[in-house]
């Protein structure tokens, strides 16, 4: 409990299923596992995607309920399959989240932020009205292969540069901001 506040108020009990998560009680030196086995503490992040606390369960003092940036409430596990979200790596000198995921890394479900991310920029898309229905539809189909690799991603990129590139402006700007924020980074550096 800090702040008044337990992790287990903020999200559902949750299962480790997958990964190996940290325990306080035993320490991340201590848990009896050989040195090649790899310990993660449970990352703490609100549903808009900003990082709470990556030490939820090893520094329970900065957990919070609530987001400090938007004050959007804070979860620390998929909402799917309630898989905790790997946070800070407990191995050698350590390692802290350096990436938010989009995705969880147990079923595979879109994570909240990712969610939102996605059905603003499908809005977005919605009101260009310089584009036709066509390329509207053909955009909104893109999104997803930005944001996961797959086969189609270099086609989603070439697609989405050149709208970009007809739109301009601010619609242009726009678009791209809202592209880049849930694009994979190797996508992220191809969207110009």
């Amino acid at each position: 409990m800090a702040n008044g506040i337990s992790l287990l108020q903020i999200t559902p009990q949750v299962t480790d299923s997958q990964l190996q998560f940290y325990d306080p009680s035993l320490g991340p030196a201590r848990h009896g596992l050989s040195e090649l086995h790899e310990v993660w503490d449970v990352a703490l992040i609100c549903t808009n995607g900003h990082l709470v606390n990556d030490r939820s369960r090893g520094m329970p003092a900065l957990n919070a309920a609530c987001c400090s940036i938007c004050g959007a409430h804070a979860i620390s596990a998929c909402s799917g399959c309630r898989e905790p979200i790997p946070g800070y790596f407990y191995q050698d000198a350590g390692r802290p989240l350096e990436r938010i995921p989009q995705y969880c890394h147990a079923c595979g479900r879109p994570m909240p932020w990712t969610e939102r991310s996605m059905s603003g920029a499908r809005a977005l898309i919605r009101e260009l009205a310089s584009l036709d229905p066509y390329e509207r539809d053909q955009l909104r189909r893109s999104i997803d292969d930005i944001i996961r690799e797959t086969p189609k991603t270099p086609l989603a990129i070439l697609r989405i540069n050149r709208v970009l590139e007809r739109l301009g402006g601010e619609q242009a700007q726009a678009l791209r901001e809202i592209l880049i924020s849930v694009a994979s980074e190797p996508v992220k550096q191809r969207l110009r």
